[in-house]
């Protein structure tokens, strides 16, 4: 009988050692920091850097683009409960700009078009500079056409920009919550090497189809194409919010039949009946390319699922 008693006390001494272990390895990460993230791909590097810590909530989890979005009363409850919001920046979430003074002016507000390093592609180094004809931004506010030296904002298509955001999340996130800061440096630090072997892998994958020319809707994946070689022969609509001029569309077949494009790309959110047009009089195929991770599930492994499907998806079609 004794015997059996020491076996049980071992067991429960062990058990309980467990559990303590558990709760304090819980309670040495866990953090109470309330974070928001803006779009899908920010909110992915955001979790990579949180992980084991705490999860960032996601603003726009929906269908709904952050170039002309409404808050719902269940986002600005969101945004009015942050302690830190992580976005883009004004000219791709404009409308945070002025939401965010006004919701959460207590909240620590990350620009990440702002860290320290990043690559930024101007107005005038994108393919479509002979895009903005007279007419094209026709039946739409005059703010939505970019000024000359505006810069891209879809800042996150070049994984090396990614790793220069990474950086500064983790920098931040330290800051406001310095008992955790080792744990988001080291986490920081993995996600980052997985970004050098994921850019890495895309340049090789892509390798094969880089002088093939393709055109796509809108301007939204000019990082992607720098950063890997890609040919963009020209896109359907300068504006991202509405689709193209019947001048432009005249314009494009005829861009088309000159460049050799073989394949022309849309997005998960837009499907316009111009390209069926274009498609069928010129022999052209048509795929999707989703540059924001709409069909992807939110987490810290949306941003590396998004590139890949970018990759794997151009290359499918281009190399038919």
């Amino acid at each position: 009988m004794n015997v059996l008693m020491a076996v049980v006390r071992t067991i429960f001494a062990g058990f309980a050692t467990l559990v303590f272990a558990t709760t304090a390895g819980i309670s040495a990460f866990a953090s109470d920091l309330r974070v928001v993230s803006s779009i899908r791909p920010v909110h992915s590097l955001v979790a990579s850097v949180m992980r084991g810590v705490g999860k960032p909530a996601l603003l726009i989890s929906g269908t709904q683009s952050p170039h002309s979005l409404s808050l719902k009363p269940s986002q600005a409850r969101m945004l009015q409960k942050a302690d830190m919001v992580f976005w883009v920046g004004p000219e791709l979430e404009g409308f945070l700009d002025k939401s965010l003074g006004a919701i959460a002016p207590e909240a620590q507000s990350v620009v990440l078009a702002a860290s320290p390093g990043l690559s930024k592609i101007k107005g005038s180094d994108q393919h479509d500079d002979h895009d903005h004809e007279e007419g094209d931004h026709e039946g739409h506010d005059d703010e939505t056409v970019k000024p000359e030296d505006a810069f891209d904002p879809h800042i996150w298509l070049d994984p090396d920009n990614a790793i220069v955001m990474v950086r500064h999340i983790a920098q931040r996130l330290a800051e406001q919550d310095e008992k955790n800061s080792q744990k988001y440096t080291a986490n920081a630090d993995e996600t980052i090497e997985r970004l050098k072997q994921l850019g890495n892998e895309i340049n090789v994958q892509v390798a094969p189809v880089r002088d093939q020319p393709y055109m796509v809707f809108h301007q939204a994946y000019g990082y992607f194409e720098n950063r890997f070689g890609l040919q963009n022969a020209g896109i359907l609509s300068p504006n991202p919010l509405g689709g193209p001029s019947a001048k432009r569309l005249q314009k494009l077949a005829q861009e088309v039949r000159s460049s050799g494009v073989r394949c022309v790309f849309s997005e998960p959110q837009i499907q316009p009946q111009a390209w069926d047009a274009i498609a069928d009089d010129n022999g052209l195929r048509i795929d999707t390319l989703d540059p924001i991770g709409l069909e992807v599930t939110p987490g810290p492994e949306l941003y590396f699922e998004l590139n890949r499907n970018l990759a794997d998806t151009m290359t499918g079609c281009l190399e038919r």
